[in-house]
């Protein structure tokens, strides 16, 4: 029996071998390249819109009179980084290795049922559309095949990640935008107690500005500071309808005056609390959004302080 140990052993290592090569397509002409290979040769700029499907939601975009829009799952306001990013990763996708160049069974890679699915609209008409199997049996990369050629591709799971993102990735979470270096006054009502930070040097950026609290003076650093507080609220969840535009009994009432050139222009903000959050709306607009209300509380508590963070 001790003599048959050896042999034993090499049969199982054989039979493993044979398993992960099966498993890596080494059986079935895999072709290792030198460097990275270019899936596709886009340029962003050809592309006029984008479909992701992951099989927990679907996400379509697209470029209308050069604005990107959403259309689904809702029309939600976007932000610039989270499409250019996707553009980016989509049209910069490399492959390290082409598995099979004509297979037989799509299955045994598991691009009969993609785990995911991205379409890109060109603006020549055409359409190009990446589908994306199971992993490798050996963690790190994933089987990939472009629609309409029978190639299967092995790509880094690293490289595909910047494919396979969600809804929020997209949306713009910033609950006040305005104008950061038009900002006049800041009105600020916060459960009842209130102030006002004004600019007192129009001319300047907001950053060179001194600044007043209520009669107090501020340094362009504090008075700046509670302004960056103030833009910096947003929301980690995405953003609800208004129904009908108006939180009845806020808590939170916050009328940014933003002037340019002699015109002056007002946004007011209301937020209602709802357990640990702030639900806060701008007047005109379609939604709503979800705020920290520990974020809240440090925004009335710099602006009380006059820019001066509690020690």
């Amino acid at each position: 029996m001790k003599r048959l140990l050896p042999t034993l052993a090499l049969m199982l290592i054989c039979v493993v071998g044979f398993w992960y090569g099966s498993e890596k397509g080494l059986f079935n002409s895999q072709t290792k390249v030198e460097k990275p290979t270019l899936l596709f040769t886009l340029g962003s700029d050809q592309i006029t819109g984008l479909t992701l499907s992951t099989g927990a939601e679907d996400i379509e975009l697209s470029k209308d009179a050069g604005v990107w829009v959403m259309k689904r799952p809702m029309a939600y306001p976007l932000n610039t980084y989270g499409t250019d990013g996707w553009l980016n990763s989509f049209c910069q996708l490399t492959y390290v290795s082409i598995v099979d160049e004509n297979p037989t069974d799509v299955a045994q890679y598991g691009l009969d049922k993609p785990l995911g699915q991205y379409t890109v609209s060109l603006n020549d008409g055409t359409k190009r559309k990446l589908l994306v199997g199971k992993p490798l049996v050996i963690a790190g990369s994933s089987y990939v095949q472009i629609e309409g050629s029978p190639i299967v591709y092995e790509v880094n799971d690293t490289d595909l990640q910047g494919l396979a993102v969600p809804v929020l990735n997209f949306v713009d979470s910033q609950a006040v935008r305005v104008e950061y270096n038009d900002v006049k006054t800041i009105d600020l009502t916060w459960k009842g107690q209130t102030w006002q930070l004004t600019k007192s040097e129009l001319a300047k950026m907001a950053y060179e500005s001194k600044w007043t609290m209520g009669t107090k003076g501020l340094t362009p650093e504090e008075g700046s500071g509670i302004l960056d507080k103030l833009t910096g609220l947003s929301t980690d969840v995405l953003p609800t309808s208004a129904k009908d535009g108006k939180l009845a009994n806020p808590e939170l009432s916050i009328v940014v005056t933003e002037e340019r050139e002699g015109k002056s222009t007002t946004s007011t903000f209301s937020g209602k609390i709802n357990g640990e959050l702030v639900m806060l709306h701008k007047d005109g607009d379609e939604w709503t959004y979800s705020l920290a209300l520990d974020k809240v509380q440090a925004l009335y508590d710099l602006g009380k302080a006059g820019g001066k963070a509690a020690e």
